[in-house]
């Protein structure tokens, strides 16, 4: 009678054919998670866009989407500007601008959140909240999340609740009666 032996060298194959259909399999299976994390083409070719301001009234708030960020923009009014100026450092929680116009260790005056000299009406801001991304209302003293309780100024600047930081201000360039962002 004939005993079955079984093959080391068998047994090592059919091993190693599974791992690697196994490999395979998970790496098809991953690639449409993975895809998510590669950056949109159009914005990696064109990450600017253009805002026409004219049609945003002073006093007035909007919200763009810019390429699948949320940007609040402000036209603030004389009042307003003097109201976000007049704050202390000391009664905010963050100290920095976050502004990615300037140096990273600017401090959170005003001046250092608005575009520049000549448009300090204007804000532009990256609007979800900095604690949780959760969508700020805009109110007559800034903006407040609803979900956690966190309030930001006039210049959005993070003054109470759980948001640790600033509403960040994105690369923008103001042109006449225009704004570029992604600079």
């Amino acid at each position: 009678m004939l005993t079955p032996t079984l093959n080391v060298n068998n047994v090592e194959l059919f091993y190693s054919f599974t791992c690697a259909i196994v490999a395979i399999g998970v790496g098809i299976m991953s690639w449409p998670v993975a895809s998510q994390f590669l950056p949109n083409a159009f914005v990696s070719v064109n990450p600017k866009m253009e805002v026409d301001l004219r049609a945003v009234c002073c006093g007035q708030c909007v919200t763009i989407n810019w390429f699948g960020t949320p940007v609040f923009i402000r036209n603030r009014l004389a009042r307003e500007v003097r109201a976000a100026r007049a704050v202390c450092l000391r009664k905010l929680k963050d100290k920095y601008a976050r502004n990615a116009n300037i140096n990273s260790n600017a401090l959170a005056f005003d001046r250092n959140r608005c575009l520049d000299v000549r448009s300090e009406n204007w804000l532009v801001v990256i609007a979800p909240c900095t604690h949780l991304g959760c969508m700020p209302s805009v109110t007559k003293c800034g903006w407040v999340c609803a979900c956690h309780g966190s309030s930001y100024d006039l210049s959005g600047r993070v003054t109470n609740g759980p948001a640790a930081t600033n509403l960040s201000v994105p690369k923008c360039v103001y042109a006449v009666s225009a704004l570029v962002l992604g600079t």
